[in-house]
């Protein structure tokens, strides 16, 4: 039985779909096999890179919990917090620390927020150094606000104020 060109052409188009499907189907097959040996590396990988880590995260969870930085009660808290980003203040060079006030506890799930107006002039370098010393504080401290203007008296200064806020857990970590 001879076919024609027409169906010739049926003929091997319906083949090679037959084999595509064939494939479809085949590849996804062995690449189950392949791609959990692969997952599992990853896993033992980031395992293994966790358990170099150990040493650092147990430092920095102490650190957080430290009694250095957590006192007995919120208002105890908040004084030392104030004396922490004073001292930091003063350490990057800010030139003047206009007020720094405490304002009202925030109650949040299990801890507290104790805000902190600060009010401050300095050089750009000063307050760049000064928000990154406060975002790297062992703490669990954040800016809420920040407003910045530029001083009339003195253009190359930077009049700066903020609401850093600090996340004191009850019973200080103990």
């Amino acid at each position: 039985m001879a076919l024609n060109k027409r169906e010739q052409t049926l003929l091997i188009i319906t083949v090679a779909v037959a084999a595509a499907a064939a494939v479809y189907m085949f590849i996804p097959v062995q690449m189950g096999r392949i791609l959990p040996s692969i997952e599992g590396d990853n896993r033992q990988s980031a395992r293994l890179l966790l358990l170099e880590q150990k040493d650092d995260i147990v430092r920095r969870h102490g650190l957080l919990f430290s009694p250095a930085y957590y006192k007995n009660s919120p208002e105890e808290q908040q004084v030392h917090f104030q004396e922490i980003v004073e001292k930091t203040a003063r350490s990057c060079g800010v030139t003047e620390v206009l007020t720094l006030r405490p304002m009202e506890p925030v109650a949040a799930a299990g801890a507290r927020e104790l805000p902190l107006q600060i009010d401050m002039k300095c050089t750009a370098s000063a307050l760049t150094g000064f928000l990154h010393r406060v975002a790297s504080l062992p703490v669990a401290v954040h800016v809420n606000k920040m407003n910045l203007s530029a001083d009339d008296a003195d253009p190359r200064m930077i009049r700066g104020q903020f609401v850093i806020t600090l996340l004191w857990i009850d019973g200080g970590g103990r």
